[in-house]
């Protein structure tokens, strides 16, 4: 009769893994968000608001030779660049209408590289709530 092997302890998975990134550094940053053009377009629909923003960032005006797909995967998770460009399609929502109060937004946020440029495509949907009401008395 064979003898059972006895009990192993099982080790665990490591909870975090080392990961080599490379980030924007803040400066980049500043760069590429003061050559972006951003273009914009939505419009209200029974009292929501949907729009679409596109902010591209042409890397040629930076004077960078390398491809923007270099890039792309940083941009794409930086959370700074993220929120930047949510700040700017929402800035869009607020400047269209200036006497609404709004709801919580949401946004879905794509990437994409083509030759030097990097775009960044925003769908934007926005609750536009009636303006609170000022009690008198």
């Amino acid at each position: 009769m064979s003898r059972l092997k006895p009990p192993v302890a099982a080790r665990p998975s490591a909870l975090l893994r080392a990961r080599r990134t490379e980030v924007l550094a803040p400066r980049a940053e500043e760069h590429l968000f003061r050559i972006a053009d951003v273009l914009a377009e939505g419009r209200a629909d029974g009292g929501t608001y949907f729009g679409s923003t596109l902010v591209t960032f042409d890397l040629g005006r930076l004077g960078v030779e390398h491809p923007a797909e270099r890039l792309l995967a940083t941009i794409e998770g930086s959370l700074r660049v993220r929120l930047r460009i949510a700040r700017l399609a929402l800035e869009d929502v607020a400047q269209r209408h200036p006497d609404a109060h709004f709801g919580t937004a949401t946004l879905e946020t794509r990437f994409r590289a083509e030759g030097r440029c990097l775009f960044a495509d925003v769908e934007v949907e926005v609750p536009l709530l009636a303006p609170a009401r000022r009690e008198h008395g």
